[in-house]
């Protein structure tokens, strides 16, 4: 059986220290820095990242290896709104996408991809939620 990875890039990244995080610590194991090709909006106070096919595009966060997928699944699309019981379409969808760890390593790892428009959001350029540069 193949490893499962998820990549994460906002509240749920350690130096967030959210509760959030202890789901994560819980069912994950920490792997790596790693990127993502795609753009990172700012919505409402948390990221949203959109999935982009431009090399240029990437967002920073953290790659961790699943232990346990069903367990850490039914928790986490729950904490994230775009599990079976929330209404459609989802704010949120888990997406297996491609993520590039920092030592080269190109491994697919899922994700939580911003699922609405993002022309009223304000693009965090830097990529990296963590350090979103100037703020309007």
């Amino acid at each position: 059986m193949s490893e499962a990875y998820l990549f994460v890039y906002g509240s749920l990244r350690r130096a967030c220290a959210a509760p959030s995080h202890a789901l994560i610590a819980e069912h994950c194991a920490f792997v790596a820095t790693a990127h993502l090709n795609a753009q990172l909006f700012e919505i409402d106070g948390y990221p949203g990242a959109v999935a982009s096919d431009d090399p240029r595009d990437r967002v920073t966060g953290e790659l961790y290896r699943i232990h346990d997928e069903a367990r850490l699944f039914a928790t986490l699309d729950d904490y994230e709104e775009c599990s079976a019981r929330f209404v459609q379409p989802h704010e949120y969808r888990r997406a297996k996408r491609p993520v590039t760890a920092e030592d080269g390593r190109l491994l697919d790892a899922w994700t939580y991809l911003y699922n609405r428009p993002t022309a009223a959001s304000r693009r965090i350029v830097s990529g990296d939620y963590l350090d979103p540069g100037p703020r309007p």
